[in-house]
């Protein structure tokens, strides 16, 4: 790092040597691990992982997100029955006939049981 200070010129040089067991190298390790099975696995895996390690804890917290996430969330929300149109706009989908066209055998099952609701409240 460098400083100009009443034309002086400070200089700070700092060096970190660090050995395998050290808590930085092993959190590195760690979430290197994660960022790595997670692409193996979804070449479109969004990974923000930071792993924080203490001598006698160590917590991983960020995101990830993955294709089957991304499915079993939106496939969870058509069983739940919100409206297509809001599942559409929350997957990032430009139309809402991508969303139906995907989730089509999803869709029809809720429309089935909609169905079997209806008939059963006219019975």
């Amino acid at each position: 790092m460098r400083k100009q200070r009443e034309n002086v010129l400070i200089v700070i040089k700092t060096v970190l040597s660090v050995t395998i067991g050290y808590p930085d190298k092993l959190a590195d390790l760690i979430s290197n691990t994660i960022l790595d099975l997670c692409l193996r696995e979804d070449k479109n895996s969004r990974v923000a992982c930071e792993v924080m390690i203490t001598k006698c804890n160590c917590v991983t917290a960020g995101e990830i997100t993955t294709t089957e996430v991304r499915h079993i969330n939106i496939t969870m929300q058509i069983m739940a029955g919100v409206p297509i149109t809001i599942v559409a706009d929350r997957a990032g989908h430009a139309r809402v006939s991508t969303t139906t066209d995907i989730y089509s055998h999803f869709v029809k099952s809720v429309d089935m049981e909609a169905a079997q609701t209806i008939n059963k409240i006219f019975s």
